[in-house]
């Protein structure tokens, strides 16, 4: 039995040392990944058009509702681009209100009028680049 135990024992010792002699110099052999190397490479990009999507959004739709609170419910806005916004169909009657409603969001947005009743509000650049700016922050 003693001679049984003994093949078991040196059978064991060499496996584990030819294991041991398979990964002798470990920086060599084993290839780490780059998450056991001790970093990881990511990249997150801040949808910053969305930001200004929802600002252009938020005073279009107030200056549509108070013209259309105001009896006229024709007129309709719509979205050109995140920083552009157009209000069209605009009675002569309301159009004192538009020009009002203009003037008080005229720090954030420059207001063209054209014919027909219709208003074009851009996003001055500064305001867009600080907007940007805190939404990457």
């Amino acid at each position: 039995m003693t001679k049984n135990l003994r093949w078991k024992l040196l059978a064991i010792a060499a496996v584990v040392m030819l294991g041991a002699w398979a990964v002798y110099p470990v920086d060599k052999t084993v290839r780490l990944g780059l998450d056991l190397k001790g970093g990881v490479h990511l990249v997150l990009r801040v949808q910053t058009d969305d930001a200004l999507r929802v600002e252009s959004e938020s005073a279009m739709e107030r200056i549509r509702s108070e013209v259309a609170k105001a009896g006229a419910p024709g007129v309709t806005a719509t979205l050109q681009d995140p920083t552009t916004f157009q209000i069209a169909g605009v009675p002569e009657a309301q159009d004192a209100l538009v020009r009002q409603l203009g003037s008080e969001i005229e720090h954030t947005y420059n207001r063209d009028s054209a014919a027909g009743g219709t208003y074009r509000f851009t996003m001055k650049p500064n305001i867009a680049v600080q907007l940007r700016d805190d939404t990457v922050t």
